[in-house]
């Protein structure tokens, strides 16, 4: 295989550019994807040649599969990025739009529920399938002379399957902001606080969700709840949106350098959607990290 690129340049003004970049590349899938068994951190995982399926669609992994009967490819993309960027003084944003197609792309979803000697887990298994990802990224920035600086980011990421299925653990929407004040005086060579609010959205492209009881249920009475074996499920509702706010205070005096920060500063019960505990607990709540830097 071979990956390359090309790209233009269009100089609107003197503080306005345009440009495109098409582009490929590929990678081989990683020994994991390929052959990982067993538990990984809150679920259980098995690789693209560690499972097989039986006559009613569920997973069968005693066996290993026999690699001359399943060719893996390596995923191939297709990426086109187009932006808009504009800088004046201390001022500056930048507009980006992107699709890329990408064959044979690797991800692991949900297949049901396994019993281990630690009780039941979910597991995944890693399979393929042809796919698009479009979004938008815009920045703002703004570096003001008083000391005062302002950087404000939103993302937004669409993927589906080719059949415009959607998939699983795509992040949803978010929107960053950061202000900064720096002060210098005869003290301190410099003293620096921010404030960070962010807020991220629920998720919107999600596939349908399957609920653990009703897995087990259906292993119970011996039922085949699902529909085929590329039917892409989700386990749990996906995480409603949530907003979080840090703030942190940096000085510097000579050798030394000094910082108090504080996440999650409202302490918000919250989940994040493309992180596998949250089928079991809440993310950290409110918490503070202390750092000393000394320049020896």
């Amino acid at each position: 295989n071979f990956s390359g690129s090309i790209g233009w340049i269009h100089k609107i003004s003197d503080n306005l550019n345009l440009s495109t970049n098409v582009g490929t590349s590929w990678r081989p899938p990683n020994i994991s994807e390929l052959y990982i068994f067993g538990k990984h951190q809150s679920s259980v995982e098995y690789g693209l040649l560690r499972f097989n399926f039986d006559e009613n669609n569920k997973v069968v992994a005693s066996n290993l599969t026999d690699n001359e009967n399943l060719k893996i490819e390596p995923e191939l993309g297709y990426n086109f990025l187009q932006s808009l960027e504009f800088k004046k003084n201390n001022f500056q944003w930048v507009l980006s739009s992107y699709y890329n197609y990408i064959e044979n792309y690797i991800f692991a979803k949900p297949a049901g529920i396994t019993n281990t000697v630690r009780g039941p887990f979910p597991y995944f298994i890693y399979v393929r399938t042809d796919a698009n990802f479009m979004g938008l990224d815009a920045d703002v920035e703004y570096n003001g002379k008083s000391g005062i600086d302002q950087k404000l980011s939103f993302n937004l990421l669409y993927a589906s399957q080719l059949n415009g299925n959607p998939l699983i653990e795509i992040p949803p929407a978010t929107i960053n902001y950061r202000v900064s004040f720096s002060i210098h005086n005869r003290f301190l060579d410099v003293l620096k606080m921010s404030v960070e609010p962010n807020y991220t959205f629920k998720s919107l492209n999600r596939p349908d969700i399957i609920p653990i009881d009703d897995i087990l249920l259906a292993e119970i009475n011996q039922v085949n709840i699902f529909e085929s074996k590329d039917q892409v499920f989700d386990l749990k509702e996906a995480p409603r949106g949530y907003f979080l706010l840090a703030s942190s205070v940096q000085m510097s005096y000579k050798k030394f350098n000094f910082q108090l920060k504080c996440n999650n500063l409202f302490n918000t019960s919250y989940r994040i959607y493309t992180d596998r505990l949250r089928y079991f607990s809440d993310q950290t709540g409110r918490n503070f990290v202390f750092s000393l830097k000394v320049d020896l």
